[in-house]
């Protein structure tokens, strides 16, 4: 905090004794990150009776991956300061429009996203609606074809104009992948675009739930999901449990966790766009407050505090992952307070050497500062070799069925199938704990066991 330069000095005492040192955990990916951060967290939450860990995170976006990661273990949590990530309302918009395209025999889908964004269509038009629905036993999807019945010219039109937009969407349905889609549709609809200026008069951030909704999609594509599947998944997190008051794991956002403390504290995101946010690192000013953001999350721990990293996130619109850069508040963190929890690709304090991965990025090569390094320190990591396709590890002549490869999710598998060839092939994996599986190779980012 002393980089702020407009701090008030104080003198700061611990009422707890000393403990050990942060740790910090780089990780490939964001689903990488969340499988760490969750992996740590269930043998606290498991083995300690009453002890209280919270996940910071710098948007309300970032909670969707540790979500998912805590339900698959079946870890009880909950989203504090607002909404589980498929419980809100711009999410749940964006899926009723995907859904309408499978099943347009939904009314409830229909009247989810029928003036959403506003298009003209009012409460007196949905009501004409659906009674001529009623009245004629037909689904209001049926019924929107047939304005006939609306006494006004420019409702019966704002209908047509909606039955085209999803008809057309239908056309291309089966032509995308999963994250295509849900890109196509935010921006034929005009939604992400009415979102984003509303989060501009109001200070939301929802868009950002939209963006990160198109990265689920991507990921399930590299999974290698069905539209179906990935909108049965949606649905089935949807329905998950109620907040619950007892419960160890709490996720939230920095701003949040103003107030409360916990024992063990998990900070994740420490990137250049995250944390410090991509809205305030070009004002001198703004960048102080992410600083006193950070400092709020690091000194909500209690006994333990772990900071975490991933180096390639998916951006929106994108067809692959960029490579990240680490904060810069990490440099301002003396290096004998912190080491690599066991697993981090990197360590903290050393001179480290970003290399974009072909596989996910065509950034150019980053090094960070060198105020970053620890004195006398002269080992790098070289990052993005580990992570080469698996056509680049083993000749192409020969066979892959029965090799044994590691996925940064479903974790060990076998090969059973292999199918396609070039961009498009795709393979077969019976994974250990999740069964067989069906990845798209140039998604997969498989590595030989």
């Amino acid at each position: 905090m002393r980089n702020n330069s407009d701090r008030l000095g104080k003198d700061l005492r611990a009422t707890l004794d000393a403990g050990n040192r942060l740790r910090f955990f780089e990780a490939s990916d964001s689903a990488t990150e969340a499988e760490f951060v969750c992996g740590q967290l269930s043998s606290m939450v498991h083995g300690v009776s009453g002890v209280r860990v919270a996940v910071l995170y710098r948007t309300g976006a970032q909670s969707r991956s540790f979500e998912e990661a805590l339900r698959h273990r079946g870890i009880r949590h909950r989203v504090v300061g607002g909404f589980s990530f498929y419980h809100r309302a711009e999410v749940r918009n964006a899926i009723a429009y995907v859904r309408l395209l499978f099943h347009p025999e939904d009314d409830v889908a229909v009247l989810r996203v029928l003036n959403v964004p506003p298009r003209g269509i009012g409460a007196t038009t949905v009501a004409a609606l659906e009674a001529r629905a009623k009245e004629t036993g037909k689904a209001l999807w049926e019924v929107i074809g047939d304005g006939s019945f609306l006494a006004g010219k420019k409702a019966a039109g704002a209908l047509v104009g909606f039955r085209k937009l999803i008809e057309d969407l239908t056309n291309e349905r089966p032509h995308l992948t999963p994250s295509e889609l849900i890109r196509r549709v935010l921006a034929e609809t005009g939604y992400l675009d009415w979102v984003e200026q509303q989060d501009n008069l109001e200070h939301t951030s929802r868009a950002e739930n939209l963006r990160e909704l198109y990265n689920a999609m991507a990921e399930a594509t590299a999974r290698g999901q069905t539209l179906d599947e990935v909108l049965d998944h949606a649905a089935l997190l949807s329905d998950a449990d109620e907040y619950e008051e007892d419960v160890a794991v709490s996720l939230m956002t920095l701003h949040s966790a103003k107030g409360l403390e916990f024992d063990v504290v998990f900070l994740a995101g420490l990137e250049e766009g995250l944390l410090p946010h991509s809205r305030s690192s070009d004002r001198p000013e703004g960048i102080e407050e992410e600083r006193r953001l950070l400092y709020v999350g690091m000194t909500r721990a209690k006994r333990s505090l772990v900071l975490s990293r991933a180096r390639y996130r998916r951006i929106y619109g994108s067809q692959g992952m960029r490579a990240s850069k680490p904060s810069p508040f990490l440099a301002e963190i003396p290096g004998e307070l912190i080491e690599a929890a066991v697993g981090s690709a990197s360590e903290p304090g050393e001179s480290r050497h970003y290399e974009a991965d072909p596989e996910f990025s065509q950034d150019d090569r980053y090094h960070p500062s060198p105020s970053f390094r620890r004195q006398g320190s002269a080992r790098s990591s070289y990052l993005g070799r580990s992570s080469r396709r698996l056509s680049t590890v083993r000749p192409s002549g020969d066979p892959l069925i029965g090799a044994r490869v590691r996925h940064s999710q479903f974790g060990l598998g076998t090969i059973i199938e292999v199918d396609g060839e070039g961009e498009n092939r795709r393979f077969t994996v019976s994974f250990q704990d999740y069964g067989p599986k069906k990845l798209l190779e140039r998604y997969a980012n498989l590595q030989f066991a």
